[in-house]
């Protein structure tokens, strides 16, 4: 038993070191410029706020959440990967064509949807869970299918 809780515990400092120095060099390269124009003692500051950062993270996830970090990774995943698979699958299964200045005010409206349905069924003691993201993909669906026309077909 010591010993799995030992290895667990490696595994997850494993993870956060990884998750840090990937955010410590993207903020370096994607937004400072880069690697070799970073001086090291910037690129050593930017660690410490990072470490800052993902610190806060984990506190405001213990503090303010009432379910565990991966559950609400799962439901947060439920409203932003809906309208993605829904745009997907959309462009694969119809020949129709989309307004491009409405799709993304479908792409906001259909998660909103889905958390105001998801708080009223809650009120009512249905719990969606882990099928929030196909209610979103549908609903995502239906709103591209109302906002696009038949394809012209070229002769």
């Amino acid at each position: 038993g010591v010993l799995f809780i030992l290895g667990l515990i490696a595994a997850a400092y494993s993870s956060a070191d990884s998750a840090l120095t990937s955010l410590t060099t993207s903020v370096c390269v994607d937004f400072l410029g880069d690697k070799k124009e970073v001086s090291t003692r910037k690129r050593k500051m930017i660690h410490l706020l990072m470490s800052g950062v993902l610190l806060f993270t984990v506190v405001v996830f213990k503090r303010m959440l009432d379910d565990s970090a991966i559950w609400q990774l799962i439901t947060l995943a439920g409203y932003t990967y809906g309208p993605l698979i829904a745009l997907f699958f959309f462009g694969i299964l119809t020949p129709r064509d989309l307004k491009p200045k409405l799709i993304v005010w479908v792409a906001i409206l259909a998660p909103l949807l889905t958390y105001l349905l998801n708080i009223y069924f809650k009120s009512k003691g249905f719990e969606f869970g882990a099928t929030l993201i196909i209610l979103n993909a549908l609903l995502t669906y239906s709103g591209l299918y109302l906002i696009s026309k038949k394809q012209l077909q070229h002769k």
